[in-house]
């Protein structure tokens, strides 16, 4: 599929209930993921998490990676997403090829940035997670990815428009084991922008929530889905500087990522992150 780098028809702006603070001011927010998941904000801009010149170190640094790089509809990421299945498919048990994956990848993240990227997230996120935990899941001792980096490219369109409780169909099969202990329905989609494109690529966060009347797009095919339908539903769109983060109820609002043209790609950081069962923890994985 085609798309061209931005699309033409106009949608009002929604007025989202969405709250801008700096990095090192996240304690003053206490409450701000509780707030999130009980709906009370729509989500946020956190600005500060990476420096220009920290985003364009690890940009330069990755970009070698690319024998490693997965293919996906929208571009590629650099280790595998826990959905993303090797064939033939193992049984839900069996998370080998994803648990080596983090493995492999996590030190080329560490030399890329010159420090873990999720710290500086964790950092940002623990004054504002109301005394839970924070960081990934771990099996049988060996860590999820808590996020993972992802290149758009251009011409290839952008993230057609989805909702998180789409994909239940994950839940009993590579969740299967995460699930013992966390609940991924209504979680949290954020991502950290290292690199914008030069046309397009905005998020659009739309005044559409998964328990509305479904919207008329097709199911998801190996390049995307058609999701005009979408077009005229009211959003705010959101264009990040490098090293900003934004994070959201991605698994019950509907968003998608805007086509993407010019000739650089969109580069980003992210994840998803949900509660532990008890409340007691914050889980991040990709």
């Amino acid at each position: 599929m085609r798309w061209p780098w931005s699309r033409k028809a106009s949608r009002p702006r929604v007025p989202l209930r969405w709250i801008e603070v700096d990095a090192a001011d996240t304690g003053q927010h206490a409450t701000a993921i509780s707030d999130i998941f009980a709906r009370r904000i729509d989500g946020m801009t956190v600005t500060g998490i990476f420096t220009a010149e920290e985003c364009q170190r690890a940009i330069d640094a990755l970009a070698p990676t690319t024998d490693l790089q997965l293919p996906t509809m929208f571009g590629t990421v650099l280790g595998q997403p826990v959905a993303m299945r090797p064939d033939p498919e193992p049984g839900p048990e069996d998370r080998t090829a994803y648990l080596d994956a983090t493995e492999r990848c996590a030190p080329l993240y560490r030399d890329a940035f010159g420090f873990d990227p999720f710290d500086r997230i964790a950092a940002a996120v623990r004054p504002m997670a109301g005394g839970r935990s924070v960081g990934p899941p771990e099996e049988h001792g060996r860590p999820y990815a808590p996020g993972n980096v992802r290149w758009y490219q251009p011409g290839l369109g952008g993230l057609p428009a989805h909702v998180g409780n789409e994909f239940p169909m994950h839940w009993d099969n590579s969740l299967w084991y995460f699930r013992q202990f966390a609940d991924p329905t209504d979680h949290i989609s954020y991502f950290v922008v290292l690199q914008p494109p030069d046309e397009g690529g905005e998020l659009s966060v739309f005044d559409l929530l998964w328990e509305d009347p479904k919207p008329d797009v097709e199911a998801w095919r190996d390049d995307g889905r058609e999701d005009a339908a979408l077009d005229h539903y009211p959003a705010t769109k959101f264009s990040p500087e490098p090293g900003t983060m934004l994070i959201f109820g991605g698994g019950w609002r509907w968003h998608r990522v805007e086509p993407i043209g010019g000739t650089r790609p969109r580069i980003t950081y992210g994840g998803f992150a949900c509660r532990g069962r008890e409340d007691d923890a914050l889980y991040f994985w990709i």
